[in-house]
């Protein structure tokens, strides 16, 4: 709970780590199929590309059994332990492979695959809309260099024009419009001059 407040007081928004596995927990029936010796620690059952486990060298069939030295008995022990670091961090994962134990180092990433934390840009309301600017996803996927995406709408000028949520403005009168506050600025200088 303290690392959530002061992620919203530091950053605007909860700063959420991850390790990039797909995970299962150990028991009994796990560790006859994939012929483990012990019933204990956390199954990866897969390794997301660009995670930061592929970068530290775990593999599909590694049994996570630490988190630092927080031990990881069940899947909510493995999220509890992730989730007290912010993106960027580093963390010690101690792993058996086969026969033997082994640890590696990984640095935790955001949910955009980056080591960096990830921080609000804002949102700014104009004639009944709510803007927000595009995340790194959204900008790739669309690809463009920017734009102001509607989150909320509310009655005005934009409900009015049949416009819905999640529509993206990337110019307006073909002025470029990267950000919401590029976009306020076009609006309010348009509102001006008319």
């Amino acid at each position: 709970m303290e690392k959530v407040t002061a992620d919203l007081k530091e950053f605007g928004i909860v700063q959420r780590a991850l390790l990039g596995v797909q995970i299962r927990p150990v028991d009994a029936e796990l560790a006859k199929e994939e012929g483990l010796d012990e019933v204990q620690g956390v199954f990866v059952a897969e390794v997301n590309e660009n995670s930061a486990a592929k970068d530290g060298g775990l593999e599909k069939g590694d049994v996570i059994l630490k988190i630092d030295d927080s031990k990881t008995n069940n899947v909510a022990d493995l999220q509890e332990s992730i989730a007290r670091h912010r993106p960027g961090d580093k963390v010690k994962v101690v792993f058996k492979r086969g026969k033997s134990e082994k640890s590696t180092t990984v640095t935790l990433k955001n949910m955009m695959g980056e080591t960096s934390v990830v921080k609000y840009a804002g949102s700014t309301a104009i004639e009944g809309a709510t803007f927000a600017n595009l995340n790194p996803k959204e900008l790739e996927a669309l690809n463009v260099e920017g734009g102001a995406k509607i989150v909320s709408l509310k009655s005005g000028k934009f409900k009015n024009a049949g416009i819905k949520e999640g529509f993206v403005i990337t110019q307006v009168d073909k002025r470029p419009v990267r950000n919401t506050e590029e976009l306020s600025r076009v609006l309010s200088s348009k509102s001006g001059a008319s």
